[in-house]
């Protein structure tokens, strides 16, 4: 697909009477726990039309660079005609087999999800809708296989909002009124570079944060007992935003399972299906968890997510006998349009294209913070890019105002970017796979405008 570079702005800025309307009646008929008319980078709830490749049109037809892409779902950008062909053919066909019925694309997408994930072909899928759901049902497989209480998650993950994945997640407003949580969760830090939790630097650190979690594992005074999994994401999304651990993370993680028994669950909800450039994150450290998650960009917007366990785990689940199933499991139409999904990452090179735009993109950001002066980090590997402001390099105390005005000045001129971080202090960089080295210039171009008008 060509993708646009040229971005229409017009005359009357939104919101317009039409999308007016619209709020108004979300307003009136939603519950507002959504924060969707709060938003947190403009001063008004954008009102979408349409999309096409990298590109969101408003209701008043002003156009924007996509840097959000669904949080990261819309991987092959918007309305790709693959996808829509295939999931209109399956519309025309079958809408619904329900739980454990079968139909001809789910064991068409189950056969591609196995070989396309880390390691070999001994391992299994279960099909969900939602990225929280999957990371609900690892838990389940996690307890049920190993027969233990525990997990360990780490501090600035998110793994999702319903009842277990949100004890997982550590962050407070993810909770916020919620409890009580699910309990026998351990929470032990990340290995966040910038922000390390023992006050060390890194390569000299000697991966402090691997040696403590050794500790809380093998002491028998730390509070663990019965630790059935370890809950990481490969790259830390949505708190972080995007931490990108030193290459000996994750496979000191493996090798830690291995020694104390202990499952090795990878959500990968964010940075799998080619969110880092790699089908996903793991293989950037050849690393093959015991159970991974993944979801979001699987079926370029619509509901689809999965969860792959190795035979081992899931021999375990046989042997018990337990059981999981659900109405809108492997859905027809999601499992056409991942199944397209897929199709269009392979056919389109869409891998090759976000490791090169990826590194494109993020050599131009940390042009433009240097050039700037602006403190703090610009990280992410392929189009799964963080960029976190800082008041000082010291101390690290977040810079709350900056990324909330660049947004604001951005939407203006048509870069749709949203703020992020555990501090709200970063901006969340995750556009379409599609998206083109041009548009890239483009974005650059209109960061430059923004970042004179804010001073």
């Amino acid at each position: 697909m060509k993708m646009p570079t040229k971005i229409l702005r017009k005359p009357t800025p939104p919101p317009g009477e039409k999308a007016k309307e619209v709020i108004e009646k979300v307003k009136k008929y939603e519950m507002p726990i959504t924060g969707i008319l709060f938003h947190a980078t403009s001063d008004w709830p954008l009102i979408f039309a349409q999309g096409k490749g990298a590109v969101l049109t408003d209701l008043e037809g002003n156009e924007y660079i996509d840097f959000n892409g669904g949080f990261g779902s819309a991987s092959t950008g918007y309305c790709h005609p693959t996808v829509v062909e295939y999931a209109k053919e399956q519309l025309e066909k079958l809408t619904l087999a329900g739980g454990r019925l079968l139909h001809p694309v789910r064991a068409e997408l189950a056969e591609k999800i196995v070989k396309i994930s880390p390691g070999g072909l001994d391992k299994k899928v279960l099909m969900a809708n939602v990225g929280t759901e999957a990371v609900e049902i690892a838990i389940k497989i996690a307890h049920a296989s190993t027969g233990k209480p525990e997990i360990v998650a780490f501090h600035g993950g998110f793994h999702g909002r319903f009842h277990g994945a949100m004890a997982l997640s550590s962050n407070r407003m993810v909770k916020k009124g919620y409890y009580p949580w699910m309990p026998g969760v351990i929470h032990v830090p990340y290995a966040n570079c910038f922000r390390c939790a023992f006050g060390k630097e890194y390569p000299d650190c000697g991966m402090q944060c691997l040696q403590y979690l050794e500790t809380v594992i093998s002491d028998p005074g730390s509070g663990a007992s019965e630790i059935a999994a370890i809950f990481v994401e490969p790259l830390q999304g949505f708190e972080g935003f995007a931490v990108v651990p030193p290459d000996e993370f994750m496979p000191g993680l493996r090798k830690i399972c291995d020694e104390h028994d202990i499952l090795l669950v990878a959500d990968e909800v964010y940075s799998g299906f080619g969110r880092t450039g790699k089908w996903f994150a793991c293989e950037h450290y050849n690393v093959t968890p015991d159970i991974m998650t993944s979801g979001k960009g699987a079926a370029s917007g619509l509901p689809f997510a999965c969860v792959v366990a190795k035979d081992k785990v899931v021999d375990k689940l046989i042997e018990k006998g337990v059981v999981h199933s659900a109405t809108f499991l492997a859905n027809p139409v999601s499992c056409a349009a991942a199944v397209a999904t897929l199709k269009v990452i392979e056919e389109e090179n869409l891998l090759e294209n976000c490791a090169r735009v990826g590194e494109y993109l993020l050599s131009c950001l940390r042009d433009w913070f240097s050039d700037n002066g602006f403190k703090g980090e610009v990280r992410g590997k392929g189009l799964f890019i963080g960029v976190e402001f800082v008041k000082d390099l010291e101390k690290k105390k977040p810079e709350t105002d900056l990324p909330a005005k660049i947004c604001n000045e951005s939407v203006k001129r048509g870069l749709f970017v949203e703020v992020g971080g555990r501090f709200r202090n970063c901006l969340r960089i995750t556009p379409p796979l599609v998206l083109s080295k041009e548009q890239v210039d483009k974005a650059t171009e209109i960061l430059d405008e923004v970042a004179k008008a804010i001073r």
